[in-house]
């Protein structure tokens, strides 16, 4: 068991400082090298994702000298078992939920024009343009995605 977790206070800014590595340029620059939909094998994505954000979780811990290679599972995974009902905790830590993959999304909301992008077949590796996929053009096209953590 990582010995830090019982310290709140440290948490608490091991996760400001996970935060704003997650939040900083050079981050987003990795979404945007690694995470091209048109660059990117598909079967990669979520492991990509999961490997920049596991480099933040390193570089948080090492800044306060915890020592990473003891930590037991994720960092995000471990401080939700032990704050989960705690409000401040959640707080910090809804920036995952809001930030996400978004480097290479951009920044839409709900009524924006959906930019017309290449999707991978996972097996195949066949493209085919979104737009493609849109038939009734009458009928709003929905997406729903999801993810895992």
């Amino acid at each position: 068991m990582a010995s830090f977790i019982e310290d709140r206070d440290l948490v608490m800014s091991i996760l400001a400082r996970f935060k704003e590595l997650m939040e900083d340029e050079s981050t987003k620059q990795k979404y945007d090298q690694r995470m091209d939909p048109n660059k990117a094998d598909p079967t990669k994505l979520i492991a990509i994702v999961t490997g920049i954000t596991d480099e933040c979780a390193v570089m948080a811990l090492s800044d306060h000298g915890v020592d990473p290679e003891k930590l037991t599972g994720r960092l995000t995974s471990l401080v939700m078992k032990h704050y989960g009902n705690d409000k401040e905790v959640l707080e910090l830590m809804s920036f995952m939920a809001q930030k996400g993959a978004r480097s290479w999304i951009g920044n839409l909301k709900v009524g924006d024009t959906r930019p017309d992008v290449d999707l991978v077949a996972i097996e195949t590796k066949e493209k085919i343009s979104l737009s493609d996929l849109h038939i009734n053009k009458e009928r709003p096209l929905v997406i729903v995605s999801g993810s895992i953590s």
